[in-house]
Protein backbone atom coordinates (compact mmCIF):
# COMPACT_ATOMS: atom_id res chain seq x y z
CA UNK A 1 0.00 0.00 0.00
CA UNK A 2 2.92 2.62 0.98
CA UNK A 3 4.38 1.21 -2.12
CA UNK A 4 1.69 2.51 -4.75
CA UNK A 5 1.51 5.44 -2.59
CA UNK A 6 4.91 6.44 -3.71
CA UNK A 7 3.93 6.14 -7.40
CA UNK A 8 3.98 8.85 -9.53
CA UNK A 9 0.20 9.85 -10.97
CA UNK A 10 -0.11 8.82 -14.26
CA UNK A 11 -1.16 12.73 -15.27
CA UNK A 12 2.24 13.54 -14.51
CA UNK A 13 4.27 10.94 -15.92
CA UNK A 14 2.54 11.36 -18.97
CA UNK A 15 3.46 15.22 -18.91
CA UNK A 16 6.72 14.71 -17.90
CA UNK A 17 7.41 12.44 -21.01
CA UNK A 18 5.68 15.09 -23.28
CA UNK A 19 8.20 17.92 -21.74
CA UNK A 20 11.05 15.44 -22.71
CA UNK A 21 10.05 14.71 -26.61
CA UNK A 22 9.44 18.43 -26.43
CA UNK A 23 12.68 19.05 -25.43
CA UNK A 24 14.25 16.59 -27.51
CA UNK A 25 12.40 18.28 -31.05
CA UNK A 26 13.87 21.68 -29.45
CA UNK A 27 17.94 20.05 -29.91
CA UNK A 28 17.10 18.66 -33.31
CA UNK A 29 15.50 21.95 -34.30
CA UNK A 30 18.51 24.12 -32.73
CA UNK A 31 20.80 21.87 -34.64
CA UNK A 32 19.86 20.73 -38.10
CA UNK A 33 17.79 23.74 -38.90
CA UNK A 34 18.32 26.85 -36.38
CA UNK A 35 22.23 26.67 -36.55
CA UNK A 36 23.02 25.92 -39.92
CA UNK A 37 20.79 28.48 -41.05
CA UNK A 38 22.80 31.15 -38.84
CA UNK A 39 25.91 29.57 -40.30
CA UNK A 40 24.83 30.32 -44.03
CA UNK A 41 26.46 33.70 -44.02
CA UNK A 42 29.28 32.59 -42.13
CA UNK A 43 32.52 33.83 -43.73
CA UNK A 44 30.63 34.53 -46.75
CA UNK A 45 31.18 33.20 -50.55
CA UNK A 46 34.83 33.66 -51.30
CA UNK A 47 35.76 36.78 -53.73
CA UNK A 48 37.74 36.26 -57.37
CA UNK A 49 40.91 38.11 -57.11
CA UNK A 50 41.05 38.22 -61.02
CA UNK A 51 39.30 37.39 -64.50
CA UNK A 52 41.13 34.97 -66.82
CA UNK A 53 42.46 37.00 -69.71
CA UNK A 54 40.23 35.84 -72.64
CA UNK A 55 42.50 36.29 -76.20
CA UNK A 56 40.70 38.19 -78.92
CA UNK A 57 40.65 37.14 -82.30
CA UNK A 58 41.65 39.64 -84.73
CA UNK A 59 39.16 40.11 -87.81
CA UNK A 60 40.38 39.04 -90.91
CA UNK A 61 41.59 41.67 -93.14
CA UNK A 62 42.16 41.81 -96.53
CA UNK A 63 45.32 41.82 -98.40
CA UNK A 64 45.61 43.06 -102.12
CA UNK A 65 47.20 39.91 -104.26
CA UNK A 66 50.50 40.26 -106.18
CA UNK A 67 49.84 40.28 -110.09
CA UNK A 68 52.48 37.67 -109.97
CA UNK A 69 49.97 35.25 -107.64
CA UNK A 70 46.85 36.06 -109.37
CA UNK A 71 46.77 33.61 -112.01
CA UNK A 72 47.93 30.97 -110.32
CA UNK A 73 45.46 28.42 -109.81
CA UNK A 74 43.11 28.84 -106.02
CA UNK A 75 44.77 26.37 -103.71
CA UNK A 76 42.26 23.17 -102.39
CA UNK A 77 41.14 25.51 -99.25
CA UNK A 78 41.56 23.95 -95.56
CA UNK A 79 38.48 22.23 -94.36
CA UNK A 80 37.08 24.41 -91.56
CA UNK A 81 36.82 22.86 -88.50
CA UNK A 82 33.46 22.07 -87.38
CA UNK A 83 31.39 24.00 -84.67
CA UNK A 84 30.24 22.14 -81.66
CA UNK A 85 26.70 22.48 -82.40
CA UNK A 86 27.52 21.11 -86.04
CA UNK A 87 29.16 17.82 -84.88
CA UNK A 88 26.80 17.08 -82.62
CA UNK A 89 23.71 18.25 -84.56
CA UNK A 90 22.07 14.21 -84.65
CA UNK A 91 21.91 14.73 -80.58
CA UNK A 92 20.23 18.13 -80.23
CA UNK A 93 16.80 19.01 -81.76
CA UNK A 94 15.00 21.48 -83.63
CA UNK A 95 12.72 22.60 -80.33
CA UNK A 96 13.28 21.81 -76.60
CA UNK A 97 11.89 18.53 -75.67
CA UNK A 98 11.99 17.49 -71.94
CA UNK A 99 11.35 13.50 -71.26
CA UNK A 100 11.15 11.88 -68.74
CA UNK A 101 15.34 11.18 -67.96
CA UNK A 102 16.37 13.16 -71.12
CA UNK A 103 16.70 16.46 -72.80
CA UNK A 104 17.02 17.87 -76.28
CA UNK A 105 16.80 21.28 -77.76
CA UNK A 106 18.71 23.57 -80.14
CA UNK A 107 21.57 23.70 -78.18
CA UNK A 108 22.14 20.97 -75.85
CA UNK A 109 21.51 17.21 -75.37
CA UNK A 110 21.00 15.25 -71.86
CA UNK A 111 19.91 11.94 -71.47
CA UNK A 112 20.23 10.29 -67.34
CA UNK A 113 20.56 6.93 -66.87
CA UNK A 114 20.27 4.35 -64.09
CA UNK A 115 22.68 1.08 -63.55
CA UNK A 116 22.20 -0.98 -60.89
CA UNK A 117 24.43 -3.84 -59.52
CA UNK A 118 26.53 -5.01 -62.46
CA UNK A 119 30.06 -6.55 -62.56
CA UNK A 120 31.35 -2.70 -62.09
CA UNK A 121 29.67 -1.72 -59.85
CA UNK A 122 29.00 -4.78 -57.63
CA UNK A 123 27.13 -3.44 -54.51
CA UNK A 124 25.54 -0.26 -55.59
CA UNK A 125 23.58 1.87 -57.84
CA UNK A 126 24.59 4.64 -59.82
CA UNK A 127 23.69 7.50 -62.52
CA UNK A 128 25.36 8.68 -65.43
CA UNK A 129 24.15 12.11 -66.83
CA UNK A 130 25.43 12.00 -70.67
CA UNK A 131 25.94 15.72 -72.07
CA UNK A 132 26.75 17.25 -75.19
CA UNK A 133 27.14 20.86 -75.49
CA UNK A 134 26.99 23.87 -77.96
CA UNK A 135 29.47 26.27 -76.11
CA UNK A 136 31.70 25.86 -72.96
CA UNK A 137 30.00 28.36 -71.32
CA UNK A 138 26.92 26.23 -70.52
CA UNK A 139 29.31 23.88 -68.25
CA UNK A 140 29.31 26.47 -65.36
CA UNK A 141 29.72 26.47 -61.90
CA UNK A 142 26.59 27.48 -59.30
CA UNK A 143 26.45 29.18 -56.31
CA UNK A 144 23.53 30.03 -53.42
CA UNK A 145 22.13 33.38 -54.37
CA UNK A 146 21.71 36.33 -52.17
CA UNK A 147 24.35 36.35 -50.11
CA UNK A 148 24.34 32.69 -48.67
CA UNK A 149 27.30 30.23 -47.95
CA UNK A 150 25.26 27.70 -48.72
CA UNK A 151 21.65 25.76 -50.11
CA UNK A 152 20.39 23.03 -50.69
CA UNK A 153 21.06 21.70 -53.60
CA UNK A 154 18.44 21.38 -55.60
CA UNK A 155 17.66 25.19 -54.93
CA UNK A 156 20.96 26.70 -56.30
CA UNK A 157 19.90 24.29 -59.43
CA UNK A 158 16.30 25.84 -59.85
CA UNK A 159 18.08 29.28 -59.53
CA UNK A 160 20.89 28.99 -61.85
CA UNK A 161 18.04 26.97 -64.24
CA UNK A 162 20.35 24.20 -64.62
CA UNK A 163 19.18 21.60 -67.16
CA UNK A 164 21.32 18.99 -65.26
CA UNK A 165 23.49 19.27 -61.87
CA UNK A 166 26.17 17.41 -59.52
CA UNK A 167 27.68 18.41 -56.85
CA UNK A 168 30.83 20.42 -56.78
CA UNK A 169 34.71 20.19 -54.70
CA UNK A 170 33.29 21.88 -51.47
CA UNK A 171 34.19 25.33 -53.19
CA UNK A 172 34.36 27.70 -49.56
CA UNK A 173 36.98 24.98 -48.41
CA UNK A 174 39.38 25.75 -51.58
CA UNK A 175 40.53 29.05 -51.02
CA UNK A 176 44.45 27.84 -50.81
CA UNK A 177 44.06 25.48 -54.08
CA UNK A 178 44.02 26.61 -57.62
CA UNK A 179 40.30 27.39 -58.29
CA UNK A 180 39.02 28.83 -61.03
CA UNK A 181 35.11 29.47 -61.64
CA UNK A 182 33.21 30.43 -64.55
CA UNK A 183 36.82 32.00 -66.11
CA UNK A 184 37.46 33.70 -62.82
CA UNK A 185 40.56 33.57 -60.67
CA UNK A 186 39.69 33.13 -56.78
CA UNK A 187 43.31 31.02 -56.02
CA UNK A 188 46.28 30.38 -57.44
CA UNK A 189 48.60 28.78 -54.88
CA UNK A 190 50.33 25.21 -54.74
CA UNK A 191 48.81 22.48 -53.77
CA UNK A 192 49.66 18.60 -53.32
CA UNK A 193 46.11 17.27 -55.00
CA UNK A 194 45.54 16.83 -58.50
CA UNK A 195 43.16 19.47 -60.22
CA UNK A 196 40.86 19.06 -62.93
CA UNK A 197 40.71 22.38 -65.79
CA UNK A 198 38.21 22.72 -68.19
CA UNK A 199 40.11 25.40 -70.67
CA UNK A 200 37.72 28.07 -73.09
CA UNK A 201 38.36 25.33 -75.84
CA UNK A 202 35.92 22.69 -74.34
CA UNK A 203 39.47 20.80 -73.30
CA UNK A 204 39.52 19.24 -70.29
CA UNK A 205 42.97 17.49 -68.72
CA UNK A 206 43.86 16.59 -65.01
CA UNK A 207 47.46 18.08 -63.53
CA UNK A 208 49.22 15.91 -61.02
CA UNK A 209 50.93 18.30 -58.58
CA UNK A 210 54.92 19.12 -59.12
CA UNK A 211 53.60 18.43 -63.24
CA UNK A 212 52.42 21.90 -64.07
CA UNK A 213 52.70 25.47 -64.01
CA UNK A 214 49.79 28.17 -62.95
CA UNK A 215 50.89 30.78 -65.13
CA UNK A 216 51.14 28.53 -68.48
CA UNK A 217 47.30 27.18 -67.17
CA UNK A 218 46.06 30.33 -66.73
CA UNK A 219 47.38 31.49 -70.28
CA UNK A 220 45.55 28.60 -71.65
CA UNK A 221 42.26 30.30 -70.90
CA UNK A 222 40.75 28.13 -68.22
CA UNK A 223 36.67 28.45 -68.18
CA UNK A 224 36.44 26.24 -64.67
CA UNK A 225 39.65 24.31 -62.28
CA UNK A 226 38.60 21.92 -59.82
CA UNK A 227 40.46 21.66 -56.78
CA UNK A 228 39.67 18.12 -55.32
CA UNK A 229 40.43 15.04 -57.28
CA UNK A 230 41.97 12.47 -57.81
CA UNK A 231 42.57 11.36 -61.37
CA UNK A 232 40.55 8.51 -61.91
CA UNK A 233 41.93 7.57 -65.68
CA UNK A 234 45.15 6.94 -67.20
CA UNK A 235 46.51 8.68 -70.55
CA UNK A 236 45.00 5.83 -72.33
CA UNK A 237 41.39 5.86 -70.54
CA UNK A 238 41.78 2.78 -68.77
CA UNK A 239 41.68 2.64 -64.54
CA UNK A 240 44.06 3.93 -62.56
CA UNK A 241 45.39 1.59 -59.68
CA UNK A 242 46.51 3.93 -57.80
CA UNK A 243 45.47 7.61 -56.80
CA UNK A 244 46.78 10.68 -55.38
CA UNK A 245 44.34 10.42 -51.96
CA UNK A 246 44.97 8.99 -48.51
CA UNK A 247 43.64 5.07 -48.46
CA UNK A 248 41.08 5.95 -45.65
CA UNK A 249 39.32 7.35 -48.67
CA UNK A 250 40.11 4.66 -51.09
CA UNK A 251 37.04 2.41 -49.61
CA UNK A 252 33.45 2.42 -50.44
CA UNK A 253 31.85 5.63 -50.16
CA UNK A 254 29.09 7.65 -52.21
CA UNK A 255 30.60 9.64 -54.95
CA UNK A 256 30.47 12.27 -57.69
CA UNK A 257 32.89 11.82 -60.71
CA UNK A 258 33.06 14.08 -63.84
CA UNK A 259 33.55 12.91 -66.86
CA UNK A 260 35.60 14.07 -70.87
CA UNK A 261 35.03 12.61 -73.85
CA UNK A 262 35.94 15.44 -76.10
CA UNK A 263 35.29 18.64 -76.37
CA UNK A 264 31.78 19.55 -76.02
CA UNK A 265 30.69 16.19 -74.88
CA UNK A 266 30.97 15.39 -71.11
CA UNK A 267 29.18 13.33 -68.61
CA UNK A 268 28.33 13.44 -64.52
CA UNK A 269 28.27 10.71 -62.44
CA UNK A 270 26.95 9.83 -59.23
CA UNK A 271 27.16 6.95 -57.04
CA UNK A 272 24.39 6.44 -53.89
CA UNK A 273 26.22 4.72 -50.93
CA UNK A 274 26.00 3.57 -47.12
CA UNK A 275 22.42 2.28 -47.81
CA UNK A 276 22.16 -1.22 -46.79
CA UNK A 277 19.86 -3.11 -49.04
CA UNK A 278 19.79 -0.37 -51.56
CA UNK A 279 23.62 0.72 -52.38
CA UNK A 280 26.72 0.54 -50.47
CA UNK A 281 28.43 2.70 -52.55
CA UNK A 282 31.69 2.59 -54.62
CA UNK A 283 35.30 2.01 -54.29
CA UNK A 284 37.98 4.39 -55.78
CA UNK A 285 38.77 1.65 -57.89
CA UNK A 286 35.17 0.77 -59.26
CA UNK A 287 34.55 4.53 -59.97
CA UNK A 288 37.86 4.87 -62.34
CA UNK A 289 36.34 1.44 -63.89
CA UNK A 290 33.26 3.05 -64.17
CA UNK A 291 34.18 5.90 -66.16
CA UNK A 292 36.88 3.66 -68.35
CA UNK A 293 33.47 1.29 -68.76
CA UNK A 294 32.11 4.87 -70.26
CA UNK A 295 34.25 5.14 -72.96
CA UNK A 296 35.67 8.70 -71.11
CA UNK A 297 39.20 9.75 -72.09
CA UNK A 298 39.82 11.27 -68.50
CA UNK A 299 37.99 11.35 -65.48
CA UNK A 300 37.91 13.46 -61.75
CA UNK A 301 36.43 13.07 -58.43
CA UNK A 302 34.56 15.63 -57.06
CA UNK A 303 33.06 15.57 -53.31
CA UNK A 304 31.49 12.89 -52.29
CA UNK A 305 29.37 11.23 -49.19
CA UNK A 306 26.12 13.31 -48.38
CA UNK A 307 27.23 15.98 -50.78
CA UNK A 308 26.96 13.44 -53.46
CA UNK A 309 23.98 14.73 -55.61
CA UNK A 310 22.30 14.69 -59.31
CA UNK A 311 19.49 17.20 -59.96
CA UNK A 312 17.97 16.92 -63.71
CA UNK A 313 14.93 19.58 -63.99
CA UNK A 314 14.85 20.64 -61.11
CA UNK A 315 14.82 17.36 -58.90
CA UNK A 316 17.15 14.97 -57.22
CA UNK A 317 17.39 12.23 -59.39
CA UNK A 318 19.46 9.91 -56.93
CA UNK A 319 19.16 9.02 -52.96
CA UNK A 320 21.61 10.81 -50.86
CA UNK A 321 22.62 9.26 -47.53
CA UNK A 322 21.43 12.79 -46.15
CA UNK A 323 20.46 15.75 -46.38
CA UNK A 324 23.62 18.52 -46.68
CA UNK A 325 23.70 21.89 -47.84
CA UNK A 326 26.18 22.81 -50.65
CA UNK A 327 28.51 25.48 -51.50
CA UNK A 328 28.49 25.10 -55.47
CA UNK A 329 27.11 22.55 -58.42
CA UNK A 330 28.58 21.63 -61.37
CA UNK A 331 26.26 22.50 -63.89
CA UNK A 332 24.70 22.60 -67.54
CA UNK A 333 22.80 24.70 -69.19
CA UNK A 334 20.90 25.35 -72.04
CA UNK A 335 22.35 28.27 -74.07
CA UNK A 336 19.26 29.31 -76.10
CA UNK A 337 17.14 31.94 -75.47
CA UNK A 338 13.98 30.95 -73.93
CA UNK A 339 14.21 27.68 -73.39
CA UNK A 340 11.84 25.76 -71.03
Amino acid sequence: MEENNRRMPLWLLVLLQLALAGAVLCVFALFHHVIPYRQLRRGGMPEPIAAVARAETPPPTEEPIPAELAAEPEATPEPVPQTWAERFAAHFSDETVWEDMSYRSPTMAVTVTKYEYNELMPKGVYFVADIYLSDVEQLQAAFPLNGFTFAQPAAIARDADAVVAVNGDCFVDQRGGFVVRNGEIYSQNPTTADICVLYSDGRMEICEPGEYEPEQIVKGEPWQIWHFGPSLLNDDGSARESFNISDALLIAHPRTALGYYEPGHYCFVVVDGRQGGYSLGAEMKELAAIMSDLGCSAAYNLDGGASSVMIFHGELVNHPVGERYLNDLVIAVDGKEGAE
